[in-house]
């Protein structure tokens, strides 16, 4: 947060006032969140009369791989990058990933597109270290 309103400063030197910022958690861990979500919890302080000095915020929390599939909803590069993300640490990945590349196919229609794709199918195989090129060849080639 601090680097965006340090950006928007240096931008926007006239400026006076700071934008909001929204802050938010996409999480999609195989167990629940752990942590807190209120900021000054997460500070050691032995008097409590420092804490209103200290910002105070809980960002909000999406757990993706804890929401229905129906709750994932956007465009095709959002919801397939956000199933992907939720499936990713699941044992039941292998018989969704098909469905979930034929939903990606119309990604390569354009350079954008392509990249999404190449960056999902990068994550899979080197990203998180349990998916090799071969176990997609068969969801890729049908």
């Amino acid at each position: 947060m601090v680097r965006i309103w340090e950006r928007h400063c240096t931008e926007n030197r006239k400026s006076s006032m700071l934008p909001p910022v929204y802050p938010m958690i996409l999480y999609h861990g195989g167990r629940p969140w752990p942590y807190p979500l209120n900021f000054q919890s997460l500070f050691s302080v032995q008097d409590q009369t420092v804490l209103r000095h200290l910002p105070e915020f809980s960002p909000v929390l999406h757990d993706v791989a804890r929401c229905d599939d129906q709750e994932i909803t956007g465009e095709t590069a959002a919801r397939t990058l956000l199933l992907v993300l939720k499936y990713i640490f699941r044992p039941d990945l292998a018989e969704r990933l098909p469905d979930l590349l034929v939903q990606a196919q119309t990604l390569l229609t354009d350079e954008n597109g392509r990249e999404i794709m190449f960056t999902l199918l990068y994550y899979l195989t080197e990203g998180t270290g349990r998916w090799m090129k071969q176990h997609l060849r068969q969801p890729l080639i049908g």
